[in-house]
């Protein structure tokens, strides 16, 4: 059996003001990680480039890959302080307070002689390096082999999936964006209690089932059964973890409230749909 993803998109609440999203950069067509952009940029952690282009095949630098991870391990709310990290080229960059957080929370790490190179292309191996400290693995990623154990690490953790990237050659904000998410839906490892970085830091759960019908706008179709991933916000009231009607989040493009029907057979039926961001399913 192949599978075989086709991206959708369809946010449920309004928002007075919206983010970008992914089908709505001007070269949506040339996103193959609809997904992972399309969420990012919903959360408000990747942002387009002029032109209200997203530049998916653009190199990302190591600022930005701290302003990225930064933002994820702290909820989309950013600290303004800079701390002191001895890193002598980034006093005045833009991404100073990024770098800084980072620096200081062992995330990222310098290049030798108090320097962090904040526009250099960062690689694969150092993003995912990142990602894992991020996420609370504590593994020997010095000395010369420190990129075997970063690999294999993030590997393990799940941060190289659906991802094409060479692990000495500079990511693109695609890939980049890829393996953000991925990091994002992973466990922490720095926590007893299971709870992703999505769970843990902007409240939100992702929930992977199969549709059991309900109302949906004429142009977006698909069939009954069809595993989808929804992600939403659990409610003070129903089940904790588990998709119920109480269960809501705010979504950046507006339409129609939507929702399962009362006998859907799906768990969590009557449940309004937060944003379906994909739908999976199997195929000869």
């Amino acid at each position: 059996m192949k599978r075989t993803i086709v991206p959708l998109v369809l946010a449920l609440l309004l928002l007075s003001a919206p983010l970008a999203s992914a089908k709505e950069f001007s070269d949506a067509g040339q996103i193959a990680h609809t997904e992972a952009v399309q969420v990012l940029s919903e959360l408000g952690i990747v942002k387009g480039k002029g032109g209200n282009t997203f530049d998916p095949t653009g190199y990302v630098t190591r600022a930005e890959m701290a302003k990225m991870i930064a933002y994820i391990c702290q909820g989309g709310t950013v600290s303004k302080e800079v701390e002191e990290t001895g890193l002598t080229d980034i006093r005045g960059h833009w991404a100073e307070t990024h770098i800084s957080y980072c620096y200081t929370q062992g995330i990222l790490s310098g290049r030798g002689g108090g320097l962090f190179a904040p526009d250099d292309n960062v690689t694969a191996a150092e993003a995912a390096k990142m990602l894992l400290t991020a996420l609370g693995y504590r593994g020997d990623y010095t000395g010369p082999a420190w990129a075997l154990t970063v690999i294999r690490d993030a590997q393990l953790a799940h941060i190289f999936d659906d991802v094409d990237v060479t692990s000495d050659e500079p990511v693109d904000r695609e890939n980049a964006a890829q393996m953000i998410y991925n990091a994002l839906l992973a466990e922490n490892a720095a926590e007893d209690t299971g709870l992703s970085l999505l769970e843990k830091n902007f409240g939100l759960q992702s929930w992977v089932g199969p549709y059991a019908g309900g109302l949906l706008p004429e142009d977006i179709t698909f069939a009954d059964r069809q595993e989808i991933r929804v992600i939403y916000k659990d409610g003070e009231d129903g089940t904790a973890g588990q998709l119920d009607p109480s269960d809501t989040v705010t979504a950046p493009i507006p339409t129609a409230h939507e929702q399962f029907p009362a006998d859907a057979r799906a768990p969590g039926a009557g449940v309004r749909l937060i944003f379906i961001i994909s739908i999976r399913y199997d195929s000869l």
